[in-house]
């Protein structure tokens, strides 16, 4: 490979390297344990959505089964 080849690819690993260096310590707030609290908020976000979740698979299933059970008395 020539020397102007690889010339783009060390200025980008430069550049990351030098936004790495300036932004550790917002990543270091990203990897500091959660307090009991957060956990518990998070926690019951994630049983909603769940839920959610759940709730739109039965109705999807409700629907279905309907219109399935519509088409099978319309043959019959």
């Amino acid at each position: 490979m020539t020397e102007a080849a690889s010339a783009p690819v060390a200025g980008v690993f430069d550049r990351s390297l030098d936004w790495i260096v300036a932004n550790k310590l917002r990543a270091y707030q990203w990897t500091r344990p959660i307090p009991t609290s957060l956990k518990i908020i998070h926690s019951r976000v994630y049983a909603q959505a769940i839920t959610l979740g759940a709730l739109a698979a039965v109705a999807g299933i409700e629907t279905y089964h309907r219109s399935d059970s519509a088409e099978t008395e319309d043959k019959a």
